[in-house]
């Protein structure tokens, strides 16, 4: 396999990177709690953190070909064991992208992907900049524009779209932008996969569900590092485009996002007209009335509308 060298980039160095593409693009277009649960009280799920194993010390550090923990033990130890030739496709799955990072040391490892969770969290960001700005249509399957929460879409999904955003972006552009945003995407697939591995092993803990699905997702993302390193732009433009495909599966598919869109357009209405509603709290009612699950709606509370929906609505109003 192609060997994938992704240098380090730092925050600063996205984040510009970032704000060129929201001033210059014009662009149309696992349960946790469970595993938290079935770990115990002790364990706080939180999806940035490593848990069911480590991965330099199961790539780097052991020679059992096995995934481990940090204090080198089994990562299934009190779990069921998955059969050992699916363990050994996802280690050499993980090695290989672990390789292509080329770590150092474990502590390169942690700066690394701490870079990386910060680039996701920009991503998001810049995501719903664009949104909010008319620069990023997203439509369901019924052609209503809607208004996605990224944060609640994984992180190869949000890769997915970034990709096609950062089209314009040739493949034999030499530029330094250029350079460090072809080396964060890369990188970024290749934790993508790290990640990706963990969760099919969590559904391998648990009871299997959703195990072909992640294990599938981990060695796309690799596919995807691995275009993006060929300097193949056929394969590089074929790999986004599945990559954006798939990830506008989950936005059209989504039944919320509907249902927000709809939220958006009462909200409209009523500031235009403020004697529809006394407060926030009635408007989030009656929506909740409107687009319930009694009335086949996704919704199942108003925190959701007047905590996060209204302030976006507000926000994306006053840009």
């Amino acid at each position: 396999m192609r060997s994938a060298n992704c240098g380090r980039v730092v925050s600063a160095s996205w984040a510009r990177i970032l704000w060129t593409v929201e001033n210059g693009c014009n662009h149309t277009w696992f349960d946790g709690a469970k595993a938290a649960a079935a770990y115990g009280d002790s364990m706080k799920w939180d999806s940035d953190i490593f848990i069911a194993y480590d991965p330099y010390a199961t790539f780097a550090i052991s020679t059992t070909r096995k995934f481990i923990t940090a204090d080198g033990e089994s990562s299934f130890k009190g779990w069921s064991d998955p059969f050992a030739l699916e363990e050994d496709a996802l280690w050499n799955l993980g090695k290989n992208a672990f390789d292509a990072l080329k770590i150092s040391s474990n502590n390169d490892f942690q700066e690394k992907y701490a870079d990386y969770i910060d680039g996701m969290r920009l991503h998001r960001e810049m995501l719903s900049d664009l949104h909010g700005k008319g620069r990023l249509v997203t439509k369901n399957s019924s052609g209503e524009v809607i208004d996605p929460e990224w944060d609640k879409y994984t992180p190869d999904e949000i890769l997915g779209i970034g990709w096609q955003i950062f089209e314009g972006v040739s493949e034999d552009d030499t530029s330094k932008n250029a350079k460090e945003l072809k080396e964060h995407l890369c990188r970024s697939f290749l934790f993508v996969c790290l990640k990706m591995i963990e969760r099919t092993l969590i559904s391998y803990m648990l009871d299997h569900r959703g195990g072909i699905y992640t294990a599938l997702s981990a060695a796309s993302a690799f596919g995807n590092a691995e275009a993006l390193i060929s300097g193949d732009s056929k394969l590089t433009e074929t790999r986004r485009k599945q990559a954006y495909d798939a990830a506008m599966v989950r936005v059209k598919r989504d039944p919320k996002q509907a249902d927000k869109a709809r939220v958006r357009e009462y909200w409209d209405k009523w500031q235009k007209n403020s004697d529809l509603y006394k407060n926030q709290a009635e408007f989030a009612r009656d929506m909740l009335e409107k687009f319930g699950k009694e009335n086949n709606g996704s919704l199942t509370s108003t925190d959701t509308i007047v905590k996060k929906w209204i302030p976006e609505f507000r926000k994306s109003s006053s840009s």
